[in-house]
């Protein structure tokens, strides 16, 4: 068993341990574990709350059952909601009834803990606990705890920083992988730092785009050149601040059966700016093909709409640029009741044209994938 720390290069070892952990909570695991191994105990717990609305941030329970910290979270967040005070500071939330009685479940007998908090309303915890009858902590067992205590809020404040990033990442690729549109991330080099699942299904079937060593490249590959012009062209533009001469670009990329084209619209994204990474202007590519109309789901052009499945089926048809009359042959139905249904489109979409119907429903629905 590891000892707790009592010298100095012990107490920086861990402390070293904590910020490291803080950086990449992945780690969090191994302090957790390792600093109850040190304090001779079976249990160990990680504890950082956000902002109330937020509940935890981190949240790693060492030696405990399996399931109880997803069941200490759903129990902490439905008792929260009937009794907001519970979390307000950590000091109350680690004293509660509820919070000793789920250690109490889990058969510990004693514990020691460090709290902190911060005017943001967050907070932070971490514990070591003894089975009943493992005997009680020490006095100094606690001294060497606290010598953690300065360094606490630093790394609540790190691993809130990290986590808030990782959520935000977390939100941004999903809300990009919903859509239906192909977006694409480069930088001034075309280096792709970013593409949706649509894009990569244009880049893997080489159409009008694809990708060598990282770079995008236009499948015709004497249009690799005007491709990576445009884009060095838009990302100096939102480097130098000069984007009321030139806000955006596009061009028509060929493909490979020569038939249709690939629009290609590109556009700057962010310019990041600091002392530390300098200017790293990206830019947004966005690529559609006319014949690449994506047929929402029947169930979400209903829920728009107020549509019968019959309705809605006969509208992802239209989308599908089929005639009513094979529809009506496909359905095996008589083509008066099409036109009936077809009639019964219009007035819930309120439009009168089949073209004006489809633009509407690619325009509320099309920019989902299904």
């Amino acid at each position: 068993m590891t000892s707790a720390p009592s010298t100095t290069a012990d107490l920086e070892a861990f402390i070293n341990i904590l910020y490291d952990a803080s950086l990449d909570p992945e780690r969090l695991p191994v302090f957790v574990r390792r600093l109850a191994d040190a304090f001779g105990a079976e249990f160990g717990q990680f504890l950082v709350r956000g902002h109330e609305q937020h509940g935890f941030v981190i949240n790693v329970m060492s030696g405990f059952d399996a399931a109880e910290p997803a069941r200490f979270e759903q129990e902490y967040a439905f008792r929260e909601e009937q009794a907001p005070w519970l979390g307000a500071a950590s000091e109350t939330f680690s004293s509660t009834a509820y919070y000793r009685e789920r250690l109490r479940l889990q058969g510990i007998g004693d514990g020691l803990w460090l709290h902190c908090d911060d005017d943001d309303g967050r907070s932070a915890l971490i514990g070591v606990f003894r089975r009943i009858g493992a005997g009680p902590f020490s006095d100094e067992d606690r001294d060497r705890l606290d010598a953690l205590r300065p360094h606490l809020p630093h790394a609540m404040r790190l691993l809130v920083r990290v986590a808030e990033m990782e959520v935000q990442g977390d939100i941004t690729r999903g809300l990009c992988e919903g859509m239906a549109c192909a977006s694409v991330v480069t930088n001034a080099t075309a280096h792709v730092a970013y593409a949706n699942a649509a894009a990569h299904r244009l880049i893997e079937a080489g159409d009008g785009v694809t990708m060598l060593n990282g770079v995008l490249i236009a499948a015709e590959s004497r249009q690799t050149r005007d491709l990576h012009d445009n884009i060095r062209r838009i990302a100096r533009a939102a480097r130098d601040g000069d984007l009321a001469a030139v806000s955006q670009t596009a061009m028509a990329l060929e493909r490979p059966n020569g038939v249709k084209t690939v629009g290609c619209v590109i556009r700057p994204l962010a310019v990041r700016t600091g002392s530390l990474s300098g200017s790293k202007p990206l830019v947004h590519i966005h690529l559609a093909s006319s014949d690449a109309v994506t047929v929402p789901a029947s169930g979400l052009l209903r829920g728009l709409f107020g549509l019968t499945p019959a309705e809605a089926g006969l509208l992802q048809a239209l989308m599908q640029d089929k005639r009513i009359e094979d529809y009506a042959e496909e359905r095996g139905v008589a083509v008066t009741t099409v036109r009936t249904q077809l009639a019964h489109l219009f007035r819930k979409t309120d439009t009168n044209r089949q073209s004006e119907l489809v633009r509407l429903s690619i325009m509320a629905a099309g920019v989902l994938a299904p």
